[in-house]
C-alpha cells in the first residue's frame, strides 16, 4: 500500500468542500515524498548521506583507487571533479594532506553507485602548492593522488645524489615540496613530506620528478630507507623542462639509544708490572686471610664465633676458650702447622701462571654493551669474562655505566673503566696452583681445611646447647671459607674493588635499515691500575649485535 493510499483511507470524507481540500493536500503530501526519493535516489549515487542503509566497507576484499594517472596539475582556484573507483556502495573518506593551503573539497564521504564510481569537487588553493588527497574505505583499503598547482606550469626535476659514504643502499626516494624547507624535511626523516611529489628508482639511477610547480621555492630531497638523506632548495625557471638537481646525500646518525653489542677485546701482556701485580695481590691475600702474627687456634676459633648466632651457643663458646684453655690445647694439637705458610706456598707458582697465560694466550675481555633511550650517549656495560675469568669473580660489577659517540662514516667511539679486585685475580692463581699441584677441584681452602682437621677440632669443642659436633665440623668449614674470603677482597674499599681498568675503543660498524650498529672492528687502549702497580694495555675490539629475542 503506497503511503497516498495510506493517508487517504485515514481521512474521513464529509462533504465535496473537504474532499476537495484534502485532495489537495494529498497531492502536495505525494508530491513532497517524490521529491524526498528522488534526493535519497541522489544521495545514493553520490554517496552524500546515509539515509538509506548502511554503506558496504567492502571488507576485506575492498578496494579503492583514484582513476586519473600521475599527478593531477591544477591552477591556482581551478575546481574539478576527481573520479574513485571502489565497490559497489562503498562510502570512502577523502581528505587533503599536506600544505594545501585553502583547497577545499565539497564533502570529506563519497557513497559509490553500484558501478563502484563515487567522486568528491576539489577547489585549487589560491597559490602554488603540492599536496595529496587521500581516499579510505573502511581500515582496509586506501589509495593517494599527487596534486600540483602553479601559475606559471610545470616542469621535471632530475635529482642527481652525490654520495661518498660506505652504507650499502638499495633505491633512491626523492621527492620535491611547495612551501617546504629543507630543514623541515630533513626534521621528519625517515618519513617523506606528506604533500611532496615523489618517486623511487633504483641506486644506480637519477628519480625524475614529474609535474614540479614552475616559480614558487621547491624543496628537492632525496634519501634511501633511514639510511642516507640530503635535501637543497631551489626553483624552476622553465616550464616543460627536465632540470637537474645535484644533492649532497649523508649517512644519517647511528641511533644508539636502541643499540646492543656484544664486545669482545683481546689482550696479551709482558709488561713486569703485571707480574708485580699478581705478586703484590698474592702476599696481600695470604697476610689479610692468615695473618702470620696469630696463632693458627686463635684465628680459627676467632672466626668460627664470629659466626655463632645463637646466644646460648656463643656464650658456651666464649666460656670453653676462656676457662678450658681452648686455644691452647688446639694449638697443641696443630703444632707447626699455620694456613699462612699453606697459603704463601702457592704464591710463586701463580704468578708464574698469570704471567705465562698473559703472554702466551690472547686474553679478552667480554660483556654487552646496551644503548639507553633515555641517554643515548650512555650505554650500561654488563661484563662477562675478563681475563677468561667469571666478572663476578673479580668483584667487577654487574652494570656499568659507559660512553660512546659516533664519527663519520660509521666510526664509533666507547670509553668507560671497568673496576676490578687485585687480591681477587691473584687468588685465582693461587688456586689454580693449587689445583695443579694436588688435582682437579682443589682449592687453597680445601687444602688448608685439611690442614686444621675440623673434625677433630670439633671433637675437641664438644656438643653446644644447640649445635652438636657435627654442626661444630660445618661451623669450622665456614670459618675457613670467611678466612679465605678476607683475603680475596683485602684489596678493596668496602664494596667497591680498588683495581680499575680504564678503557677506550675506537673502531667503525656496519648499520642496519634501521641505522642500529650491527658490528663492531676496531681496536683498543686501557691503563690497567691496581694495588701499587700501573700498566698499559691494548689489542684488537670486536663486537657484533646480539641474535633477536
Amino acid at each position: 500500500m503506497s503511503f497516498a493510499f495510506a493517508v487517504r483511507l485515514a481521512l474521513p470524507i464529509k462533504d465535496r468542500r473537504t474532499r476537495r481540500a484534502r485532495g489537495v493536500w494529498l497531492r502536495r503530501a505525494t508530491a513532497a515524498l517524490a521529491i524526498l526519493a528522488a534526493l535519497g535516489a541522489a544521495g545514493c549515487q553520490s554517496g552524500s548521506d546515509d539515509l538509506f542503509g548502511p554503506p558496504d566497507d567492502g571488507g576485506e576484499q575492498a578496494s579503492v583507487r583514484f582513476t586519473h594517472d600521475g599527478v593531477l596539475e591544477l591552477e591556482p582556484g581551478q575546481t574539478v571533479t576527481v573520479d574513485i573507483s571502489t565497490n559497489a556502495g562503498a562510502k570512502v573518506g577523502v581528505l587533503l594532506l599536506g600544505d594545501a593551503f585553502d583547497a577545499s573539497l565539497d564533502r570529506t564521504t563519497a557513497r559509490a553507485d553500484s558501478n563502484g564510481h563515487a567522486s568528491v569537487e576539489l577547489r585549487a588553493p589560491s597559490q602554488p602548492s603540492t599536496f595529496r588527497l587521500r581516499a579510505q574505505v573502511g581500515d582496509v583499503a586506501s589509495a593517494e593522488l599527487s596534486v600540483a598547482v602553479s601559475d606559471g606550469g610545470f616542469a621535471a626535476v632530475r635529482v642527481v645524489p652525490s654520495y661518498d659514504g660506505k652504507r650499502v643502499l638499495d633505491e633512491w626516494i626523492a621527492s620535491v615540496t611547495v612551501g617546504s624547507t629543507c630543514d623541515s624535511v630533513l626534521a621528519a626523516f625517515p618519513l617523506d613530506p606528506p604533500g611532496a611529489l615523489s618517486t623511487t628508482s633504483d641506486i644506480g639511477t637519477q628519480p625524475i620528478v614529474s609535474s614540479v610547480p614552475v616559480g614558487p621555492v621547491v624543496a628537492v630531497a632525496i634519501r634511501s630507507g633511514s639510511l642516507v638523506a640530503g635535501c637543497v632548495q631551489t626553483a624552476l625557471s622553465s616550464p616543460g623542462e627536465t632540470v637537474d638537481v645535484s644533492v649532497d646525500v649523508l649517512d644519517r646518525p647511528m641511533q644508539l639509544g636502541d643499540a646492543e653489542l656484544d664486545v669482545t677485546l683481546g689482550f696479551s701482556t709482558t709488561d713486569p708490572a703485571y707480574a708485580a701485580l699478581i705478586d703484590e695481590g698474592t702476599a696481600l691475600v695470604a697476610e689479610t686471610a692468615f695473618p702470620p702474627t696469630v696463632s693458627a687456634s686463635t684465628l680459627l676459633l676467632d672466626a668460627m664465633m664470629a659466626r655463632i648466632t645463637d646466644p646460648d651457643d656463643l656464650a658456651a663458646f666464649l666460656a670453653l676458650r676462656s676457662q678450658s684453655n681452648l686455644d691452647e690445647s688446639i694449638g697443641t694439637e696443630l703444632g707447626s702447622f699455620h694456613p699462612f705458610d699453606v697459603c704463601s706456598s702457592f704464591s710463586a707458582d701463580a704468578k708464574e701462571l698469570a704471567t705465562s697465560d698473559a703472554a702466551s694466550t690472547a686474553l679478552t675481555i667480554e660483556g654487552r654493551l646496551s644503548g639507553s633511550a633515555e641517554n643515548p650517549a650512555a650505554p650500561t656495560f654488563l661484563p662477562s669474562t675478563f681475563a677468561g675469568l667469571d666478572a663476578s669473580e673479580l668483584s667487577i660489577p654487574t652494570s656499568l655505566s659507559m660512553s660512546w659517540s659516533t664519527t663519520p662514516n660509521d666510526g664509533l667511539v666507547i670509553g668507560g673503566e671497568l673496576p676490578f679486585s687485585p687480591t681477587a685475580l691473584a687468588s685465582h692463581f693461587m688456586n689454580q696452583a693449587a689445583a695443579d699441584a694436588s688435582g682437579p677441584g682443589v682449592t687453597v681452602s680445601s687444602l688448608v681445611a685439611a690442614g686444621y682437621d675440623c673434625g677433630a677440632i670439633a671433637y675437641s669443642v664438644g656438643d653446644l646447647p644447640s649445635c652438636d659436633v657435627a654442626c661444630v665440623e660445618t661451623l669450622c668449614l665456614g670459618a675457613i671459607d670467611d678466612l679465605w674470603a678476607r683475603g680475596t677482597t683485602a684489596s678493596d674499599d668496602g664494596a667497591s674493588p680498588s683495581g680499575a681498568l680504564s678503557i677506550s675503543i675506537s673502531g667503525t660498524s656496519t648499520v642496519d635499515a634501521d641505522v642500529l650498529p650491527v658490528d663492531l672492528t676496531g681496536t683498543w687502549v686501557g691503563s690497567l691500575d691496581g694495588l701499587s702497580e700501573s700498566l698499559n694495555l691494548s689489542g684488537a675490539a670486536s663486537g657484533v649485535a646480539p641474535p633477536p629475542g
